[in-house]
């Protein structure tokens, strides 16, 4: 309910833009668990707030949150 609350009941508009998030968020999470891996906080930071700024087209609730102190953590590292 709230991603179609965020594109004004626009299902069409909520499916493409689902589309497009599905087409990078694997990409997405590749990044951040190669920047944990190696210790590489800027990279944790700028993977998470990509992860975090997409998901927040759709909710602002744990996912985004999650993104968010991920995000967090890197900044903290550098």
């Amino acid at each position: 309910a709230e991603a179609l609350d965020r594109t004004c009941d626009d299902l069409e508009l909520l499916t493409e833009l689902f589309d497009l998030f599905a087409g990078h968020r694997d990409e997405l999470l590749v990044q951040l668990a190669e920047a944990v891996e190696s210790g590489n906080a800027r990279g944790v930071d700028e993977a998470a707030h990509a992860l975090k700024a997409s998901i927040s087209t759709f909710t602002t609730k744990r996912p985004y949150r999650l993104a968010r102190d991920l995000e967090f953590c890197g900044k903290e590292q550098q």
